[in-house]
């Protein structure tokens, strides 16, 4: 990133400025989900881990320390809820991608509405409502993992599950 032009401006080698500080809170933000999502061998069933909680806390506070620092911090909460929900859409759906995405969307937005320029453009502005919808359809996917577990449902009967809450949660 450092010797791509477009970043030498925004770096400590261009001019210094708010996004300079900003360039810093993206990238540990996009860090910090990543982490959140990565694989551990010994999780079972797509199990949250530690390592999806701990990282979903501080990805949220890496997004408010994005948000305090630069206004285009819709970017970084529009890209991750695209990451989500096409993990979602793709069949990669696991409890550990609930639980970062959960932790990310409510301490980074709670966060946000508290910085004051932004306040509750989070919750009204239409650029950002990507983000709540995958955050709603993500509650909406657990909910029927959860019931996978509890009722040991085939694949088939999953997928009926799912398709039937969308229809309930569309209406």
């Amino acid at each position: 990133m450092a010797i791509v032009p477009a970043h030498i401006m925004r770096s400590v080698a261009g001019g210094f400025d708010n996004e300079s500080v900003a360039t810093t809170a993206l990238v540990a933000t996009f860090y910090c989900w990543v982490r959140a999502l990565r694989d551990r061998p010994t999780a079972r069933d797509g199990e949250a881990t530690a390592d999806s909680y701990a990282f979903g806390v501080l990805c949220g506070l890496a997004y408010v320390y994005m948000v305090s620092a630069w206004g285009g911090y819709v970017f970084v909460v529009n890209m991750i809820g695209a990451h989500a929900a096409a993990l979602a859409a793709g069949g990669r759906y696991s409890s550990k991608l609930h639980r970062a995405y959960s932790l990310f969307y409510l301490i980074g937005t709670a966060g946000a509405t508290r910085v004051p320029p932004v306040g509750l453009a989070p919750l009204r502005s239409l650029e950002q409502m990507l983000p709540l919808l995958v955050f709603l359809g993500v509650q909406l996917l657990e909910a029927v993992e959860v019931e996978r577990r509890k009722k040991r449902l085939t694949p088939a009967q999953v997928w009926k599950r799912r398709g039937g809450g969308g229809g309930a949660g569309a209406a």
